[in-house]
């Protein structure tokens, strides 16, 4: 256990950070109409950071694959805690981008949904996790 909660617990909480920080600075950033509520913000954060905890839980699986395959080690202290922080942006920009292609049926809502998750997981955690200590 000693060794799973610094992993995990960055793993899914720190996602749900970064997509409350992506919502900040896209509310200050986009000029929101008058009719909408100064809370519409507030609203905004609970959809993504509950959309942000799929993406903690598709990061852990992601590291579970990868130490089974021996291609990189979960990663622990300021590393985890960044990817984490890091990760919903990306994923949240995709699905802006996204969306159009989600209305057209279920199978394209399926891959615009999860593909930019599935992507972004495997990127970070290659490029930014630590490598096996048998490679070493």
């Amino acid at each position: 256990m000693k060794r799973v909660l610094p992993w995990l617990l960055p793993t899914l909480v720190a996602p749900a950070l970064g997509a409350w920080l992506y919502v900040l600075i896209a509310a200050n950033v986009v000029s929101l109409p008058i009719r909408v509520p100064t809370f519409a913000w507030l609203i905004a954060g609970v959809i993504a950071s509950s959309l942000a905890s799929v993406v903690g839980v598709m990061m852990a699986a992601t590291d579970v694959a990868l130490l089974k395959l021996k291609l990189r080690e979960p990663p622990t202290g300021w590393r985890v805690w960044l990817m984490g922080i890091a990760a919903p942006m990306p994923v949240l920009f995709a699905w802006q981008k996204l969306v159009r292609y989600a209305i057209t049926g279920w199978p394209q809502l399926f891959i615009s949904f999860f593909l930019p998750m599935f992507a972004v997981a495997i990127v970070l955690r290659v490029v930014l996790g630590t490598r096996p200590a048998t490679w070493r």
